[in-house]
């Protein structure tokens, strides 16, 4: 299969050819990417299912979200064994020295 450049090595072009040509135009495409780039939290708590645009992120392995701390309680004891998974499969560079 052909190989295909990186996005972020497409997006570095894009960039440099519109600021080359406009800044004000390159200004804007940046400000758009960098929202389009950045992964919106999910819209549902991970153990009732209520739509929220403020939710709470398990701080241990980063993939699960719930409306309060009483989700998160209730929620224990079946995401426990993901969770552990999940944060000790994380990379290295994200634990504190």
């Amino acid at each position: 299969s052909p190989r295909y450049p990186h996005p972020c090595r497409i997006a570095v072009q894009a960039c440099l050819l519109a600021w080359a040509s406009d800044w004000l135009g390159f200004r804007a495409w940046c400000e758009t990417w960098s929202r389009l780039m950045v992964a919106p939290a999910p819209q549902l708590c991970s153990k009732c299912g209520k739509a929220s645009e403020r939710l709470l992120r398990c701080t241990r392995c980063q993939q699960a979200w719930y409306c309060g701390s009483a989700c998160q309680r209730e929620a224990w004891p079946e995401h426990k064994a993901a969770c552990k998974k999940a944060a000790a499969t994380a990379p290295a560079a994200a634990a504190p020295a």
